[in-house]
């Protein structure tokens, strides 16, 4: 087992330890009636069917189940197994587990939080489907579905690695059992395999699972919320962050175990893993191991069942949680060793009641800080799903909300206490109501005025959101904070182009503190929009936003155009976007990320969305292609006319990297990763333009003339700090004039200024420079900065090299003024760059350093055109 960042495109890997015993040929013959999958069952009753009818699917914001698919449920869980076919994210092979909730009340939205979890065979094998099947449909008690194929390699796996051979030929088979019974709280699957092979056949084995980690955090046994410490441990578990539930992988018997194999797959999906250890099976022969998945309330819950299923009956221990003497519902309660390291956790109910397990538990202590990242969309709305799945009226709960889920925000941490009967205590939390004097979204930050007065375990609660005590977003001018009792400094902000409202209040336990901000626009622009053309969300492997959140922190922080970037995936935006009634202050386009990872990462857009897998992506892993093939085959979802943007291009996913494009010689050594049908690249990627800015200088002087754009690459909520890493766009439009057409003719015409802060206003003869090719003579330039964001210097760089620089001595908003010449005397391309050296931001993300920088200004010398003043780049 192993814990490691997430790099793109997984998401989080858990491979499921095993333990060997014989092959079952006592299975039931099959039948494949589909009952009544709507109907709600009691606690003696279990089913099993085939999908007829979408009011058996249960949603969620990584729900996949359709018609076709497999359903099996009893009166507390709810699975879906998929039908043989072809299959969306990553794991293109039918016949997985690819929804788990719990039965929820009626009014309550699905809360699905399993992208997919596939047995794998050693490394990279799973299960290429040929039969799906109800063995029992829970008549006689039982409910088991079968899955049954040969092992295929994971695609992803030798995609990724563009060399089928990472995974040897051999002919084996795979039969996976998932069986049910009434009144449990998972499934047991049971995974069965052949060597049909006449090779030995050295077998790992194990479950591969991608999760949402967007609405859940990692647990692990004695480390909780932490990093895993490695050692074997008896479940891997998700945490939904608002008590949704939890999901977990537990082994059939025994612990899940350490192990090479799985560190290895956590080097392409990283994660926390788990593998059994190595066994040898004979040509012939057959080998077959068992774990589960659960679904629950909470570990508490998983946990007594997992003892009690190894004859381990635990004591129950109870108690209470309470704060200023009223009960504490949807509190969490952690159950400690003797050393402090936590065993399991357990959740209030709504009179503040708790019960665990006391098996190893000598020491318990309650939280309710919640995540402190605060969004102004109703209580208990759902989650939106990139594959348009599940029960009607997810999008209506964005707007009327639903059955909340009880969730403690603003109770901070408890006292450990030895005593779990007694009463565990909190500090009742007070109230900020936070209204925007316009009425319309922003974005708040709240820190404490002086330090933070806890210092939290990270094994029990999450750390401060990018520092600050709590975060919020608002959508529609007003919104409540649960804040625990002290002295705060609030920010309110919507963005570059607008000032910051900072205030200092404090918060009592039981009240309601008012705050009203005023947001005041530093400067307006007539014809220009801001964009981030490069954004994740749940779609992601990698991303830990909803899209709902997505869109509002777009809003929230003074950005016009979001655009969909997930990675390989389509997904329309629109809909969620109407439904949070943000359309007077955000548009959205339809895009994606394609992102193969030897060849770099590319973003494409507008696109279009399809029926297709993965809403017609290209699934790169699926085809070996040079980088021109690959180039035409996103063309297919964009069309000659879209945007096909290099992502991050210095990097270990970037295009320049992968073709080995010297600057020095203007070569690329690389021609099988090299094309030029590109038409954008970043210039600034999360807040970095250091190692971008030489390459789109030396791209420009070469004849390649591309747009160059600004973006956040934000995988979160502060991450990549959206509305502050974006694009100045000159559509000559206001936003309610934007459409595809209009974006795709203004990158077309390289009219862009690429942003950390400030806006360059640079014009010849009046008329906006950037992109274009002028006739020799003056540019006049102005940049524009708010207060917070100071502005020390200006300069014009020609054909790469600065050439003039200029020290700011301006009141905001203009903070530099210049006139330089663009002289004649041959044909030159010119780039404004504006920035600070030492004076960071003030304000929103203290510490930075503003910089900007506009597209080439090209200047004909003797009007017959503009040709490069150096020799086009050169393929070896």
């Amino acid at each position: 087992m192993s814990s490691r960042a997430r790099p793109a495109p997984f998401a989080i890997v858990t491979l499921l330890a095993a333990v060997a015993c014989p092959l079952d040929e006592t299975a039931d013959s099959a039948t494949t009636t589909a009952p009544d999958l709507t109907e709600a069952l009691s606690a003696t009753q279990v089913r099993a069917g085939i999908v007829t009818d979408t009011r058996a699917l249960f949603g969620g914001i990584s729900a996949e189940g359709a018609p076709g698919d497999i359903k099996i449920y009893n009166d507390r869980v709810q699975f879906v197994i998929e039908a043989v076919g072809d299959s969306s994210y990553y794991v293109d092979y039918g016949g997985n587990l690819i929804d788990a909730d719990l039965v929820r009340p009626a009014g309550v939205p699905g809360r699905d939080m399993i992208d997919e979890l596939a047995p794998m065979l050693s490394l990279g094998r799973v299960c290429d489907a040929t039969s799906v099947e109800v063995i029992d449909d829970g008549s006689s008690g039982v409910a088991h579905v079968r899955v049954s194929g040969p092992a295929a390699p994971m695609r992803l796996i030798t995609g990724a690695l563009e060399n089928p051979d990472v995974v040897p030929d051999y002919d084996l088979t795979m039969v996976t059992d998932y069986v049910l019974k009434p009144g449990e709280w998972s499934v047991e699957v049971t995974t069965s395999f052949t060597n049909n092979d006449a090779r030995d056949f050295v077998a790992t084995i194990g479950l591969f699972g991608i999760y949402a980690q967007e609405i859940a955090e990692p647990w692990h046994p004695r480390t909780g919320f932490a990093d895993s410490d490695g050692d074997a441990v008896a479940m891997e578990a998700m945490v939904a962050t608002h008590n949704e539930g939890v999901l977990a992988i537990m082994a059939g018997s025994g612990e899940l175990v350490p192990s090479a194999i799985g560190d290895l797959i956590s080097g392409i999906a990283a994660g926390a893993t788990a593998f059994d250890l190595p066994q040898t099976v004979a040509p012939g022969a057959s080998l077959s191991w068992a774990a589960r998945v659960g679904v629950a309330p909470d570990l508490a819950t998983l946990e007594t069942e997992r003892l009690t299923r190894e004859g381990s009956v635990p004591t129950a221990v109870s108690g209470t949680v309470s704060a200023g003497g009223s009960p504490v519902s949807g509190a969490r309660v952690h159950g400690l060793n003797a050393s402090g390291a936590p065993l399991t956790m357990a959740v209030t109910d709504a009179t503040g009641s708790f019960t665990m397990p006391g098996t190893g538990v000598t020491q318990w202590v309650a939280s309710g800080r919640g995540t402190a990242i605060e969004v102004d969309i109703p209580s208990g709305h759902g989650n939106i799903s990139p594959y348009d799945r599940g029960p009607d009226g997810v999008l209506t709960t964005l707007t009327e909300g639903a059955t909340p889920i009880p969730f403690a925000r603003g109770y901070g941490l408890g006292e450990v206490s030895a005593i779990a009967a007694a009463d565990l205590t909190l500090s009742a939390p007070g109230t900020l109501a936070v209204s925007i004097a316009d009425g319309g979204p922003a974005t708040v930050l709240v820190d404490f005025a002086t330090a933070d007065p806890v210092s939290a375990d990270e094994r029990l609660v999450p750390g401060r959101p990018s520092g600050h005590a709590a975060l919020a977003f608002v959508r529609d001018g007003a919104m409540d904070l649960s804040l625990e009792p002290g002295e705060y400094r609030v920010t309110v902000h919507r963005g570059v182009r607008n000032e910051v409202d900072v205030q200092t209040v404090t918060v009592a336990a039981g009240e309601t503190t008012a705050l009203v901000a005023t947001i005041v626009p530093a400067y307006t622009l007539e014809g220009v929009l801001t964009i981030d053309p490069h954004q994740h969300a749940s779609p992601s492997g990698d991303g830990s936003i909803p899209v709902e959140d997505r869109l509002l922190v777009n809003a929230a922080g003074g950005v016009d155009i979001h655009v969909g970037t997930d990675h390989d995936h389509i997904v329309d935006y629109q809909p969620t976007l109407e439904a949070l009634g943000l359309q007077a202050w955000l548009k959205t386009v339809v895009a994606v990320e394609v992102s193969p990872v030897l060849r770099g990462h590319f973003n494409a857009y507008p696109a279009t969305r399809d029926g297709r897998p993965n809403g017609g992506a290209p699934r790169w892993w699926q085809r070996l292609e040079t980088t021109s093939e690959l180039f035409a085959w996103i063309r297919e979802s964009i069309g000659d006319e879209g945007v096909l943007q290099a992502n991050h291009p210095v990097s270990g996913s970037g295009l320049f990297t992968a073709a080995d494009y010297s600057t020095t010689t203007g070569t690329i050594g690389n021609a099988d990763h090299w094309d030029t049908d590109f038409d954008a690249m970043e210039l600034l990627n999360s807040g970095s333009h250091e190692e971008y800015f030489p390459y789109y200088l030396d791209l420009t002087a070469r004849g390649k003339l591309i747009t160059p754009v600004g973006v956040s690459d934000s995988h979160s909520w502060t991450g990549g700090q959206p509305g502050l890493n974006l694009t100045f766009l000159n559509t000559g439009t206001t936003l309610g004039g934007f459409d595809a057409d209009v974006l795709k003719s203004a990158m077309a015409s390289r009219q862009t200024v690429v942003s950390f802060g400030p806006f360059i206003e640079a014009k010849v003869g009046g008329e906006w420079a950037p992109g274009r090719i002028v006739s020799p003579g003056v540019v006049d330039v102005r940049v524009l900065a708010p207060t917070w964001i100071p502005v020390q210097y200006v300069s014009l760089w020609r054909d790469g090299v600065e050439v003039q620089r200029s020290t700011c001595t301006g009141e905001p908003p203009v903070q530099c003024e210049a006139e330089w010449l663009l002289d004649g005397d041959a044909d030159a391309s010119w780039v404004v760059v504006a920035g600070s050296t030492d004076a960071p931001l003030t304000s929103v993300w203290p510490g930075a350093l503003a910089w900007g920088a506009t597209s080439a200004i090209l200047t004909d010398a003797d009007g017959n055109g503009w040709s490069a003043p150096l020799p086009a780049l050169v393929t070896l």
